[in-house]
């Protein structure tokens, strides 16, 4: 039962909700939605027994903070998927998964938890478990859309990714992570073979199509970037992403940065709150999510450009979709043990493959 059975802990947020949906579509897996409120829980569990006529999903009471109601429940489960914000639990939750003998997939996104997930990688080698860290698409993706794309040139020299997004903003927890990592200044520049931290000047305006247009975006951190210049010997790359509406891009940010700039986490609560007032008011009804590749090299001597985007409009579900495609060549043991970040561990082309499949709308020109 064990070998058929994962555990998705923040089971029944956005993110974990649209996990569970997918993976009752794409495979026979029996889901444990566990999280601290045992009604929310049960009632996504019995939400989606009914709506896919089965009986494969069921609820589990655990807390983060206590590692104590997490061992019995990782034990039941070959893998556990991190939908929610640990903070400070992080290294004490994945004591427990060492423990049992779980494997792991997480969804966050600050750019430190690779270098905190080390600590233990001498430990995570010899049990033989899988550590797949910062699944999802943002981050996630870009290093896999570069990856995608270099087996299209003979020499790849350019690979930027941009990423634009129309979307509503629950308050929670991940919306004060994200305050954090927007005020933190981090190396995502890479231009003439080195990293440095972004100034305004670096500001660019990428073309993302219909219903997006142009859009200027800024430099940001993705720790899964940080290998691809040697890889592939790139003279540039990064991940840029555009803002978010007037209100928010022109008020609330410069709020954020000033309060932070006196005390970090100065305020934190009330300007999430605006934060994510502001997105939901001022942002227009059609919601959507844009992620585009630009790359350049050469094909046999010859120059070559050629561009991908990825298009949905429920940017949950493309949260889950590349979790879904990672966990699917999991299963099938194409991804070996030891630490790794998802967007280096995954097969690029059948992951894009399998997303369009699931209904990511894929684009592809080519010069």
């Amino acid at each position: 039962m064990r070998e058929q059975t994962v555990l998705i802990l923040g089971g029944y947020g956005g993110a974990g909700k649209a996990l569970a949906e997918l993976l009752l579509k794409e495979t026979k897996l029996r889901l444990l939605i566990g999280g601290r409120n045992p009604a929310k829980a049960e009632a996504l569990a019995f939400e989606l027994n009914t709506r896919h006529s089965c009986h494969r999903v069921e609820a589990r009471t655990l807390d983060a903070n206590r590692p104590e109601t997490l061992l019995p429940v990782f034990k039941e489960s070959r893998l556990v998927i991190i939908a929610a914000p640990l903070g400070e639990s992080l290294l004490s939750v994945l004591r427990v998964a060492l423990e049992s003998g779980t494997d792991w997939l997480d969804l966050l996104f600050p750019p430190d938890i690779p270098q905190k997930l080390q600590t233990y990688e001498g430990e995570i080698h010899k049990n033989e478990q899988v550590v797949l860290t910062q699944g999802g698409f943002h981050p996630g993706l870009p290093a896999v859309l570069v990856h995608h794309a270099a087996a299209c040139f003979t020499r790849l020299e350019r690979a930027v990714v941009a990423l634009a997004m129309n979307a509503r903003f629950p308050l929670t927890e991940s919306l004060h992570e994200l305050l954090d990592e927007i005020t933190e200044t981090r190396l995502a520049v890479f231009r003439d073979g080195i990293w440095r931290s972004p100034v305004w000047k670096d500001l660019r305006s990428f073309n993302f199509g219909p219903p997006a247009g142009t859009r200027k975006c800024y430099p940001m951190a993705m720790t899964e970037m940080q290998a691809i210049p040697e890889y592939y010997g790139l003279r540039e790359t990064g991940v840029y992403a555009a803002g978010f509406n007037g209100f928010v891009d022109f008020l609330v940010l410069p709020l954020i940065y000033a309060a932070y700039s006196l005390r970090r986490g100065l305020g934190r609560k009330a300007l999430s709150r605006l934060f994510c007032w502001g997105i939901n008011t001022f942002s227009p009804k059609q919601e959507w999510v844009v992620i585009r590749l630009e790359a350049d090299g050469e094909e046999n001597g010859k120059p070559k450009s050629i561009s991908f985007s990825l298009n949905h409009e429920d940017a949950y579900f493309l949260t889950a979709a590349p979790v879904v495609c990672c966990l699917l060549q999991y299963l099938e043991g194409t991804i070996p043990s030891g630490l790794k970040m998802m967007a280096h561990a995954v097969d690029p082309s059948r992951t894009i493959e399998d997303l369009q499949r699931m209904g990511i709308r894929i684009e592809t020109d080519t010069n």
